[in-house]
């Protein structure tokens, strides 16, 4: 885990500080996502994982919902465009606030959503589109001996 820390963190740094070149600055992109995945795989092997599991559980019921809400607010603030020509330093960290900022509130308002109502309004529609109106009979059931406790399929 240490190894793929120190890895991410060198690369951001050589992203942030290294020569401007788009295809480093996409190589280094690419690898540095590797690494945090290798990072979130890592503290889901941990005591701490369970937790974290939690927010992606959460985060994964309403997926399609976050995504659109995510993509909508982004556009709607103008951030990561140029808005009113900001220097290109101020992009970068303003995006990355940005986006902490817009995950939080979903990891809430999907929590809050999931224990409330259940299915999100976008998964919903789409479960209604494709099943012609008709909502499939499903039940859910928690797997036994399941690598990630809590964790539920559809029980056939």
């Amino acid at each position: 885990m240490r190894a793929a820390l120190s890895a991410a963190a060198a690369l951001v740094a050589l992203q942030l500080l290294g020569p401007s070149s788009e295809l480093l600055t996409g190589t280094v992109a690419l690898a540095g996502a590797a690494c945090g995945l290798v990072l979130i795989i890592c503290v889901l092997r941990t005591p701490a994982g369970c937790v974290v599991a939690s927010f992606f559980t959460t985060l994964g019921r309403l997926a399609l919902t976050n995504y659109v809400t995510a993509t909508l607010l982004l556009i709607m603030t103008g951030v990561g465009f140029t808005v009113n020509h900001l220097e290109t330093d101020l992009l970068w960290p303003m995006t990355m606030i940005a986006c902490v900022v817009i995950l939080l509130l979903q990891v809430i308002t999907s929590h809050l959503w999931s224990i409330t109502i259940g299915q999100g309004p976008l998964e919903a529609a789409w479960r209604w589109v494709t099943w012609a109106g008709a909502a499939p009979a499903t039940t859910h059931r928690v797997v036994t001996g399941s690598p990630l406790p809590g964790r539920r399929v559809a029980s056939q």
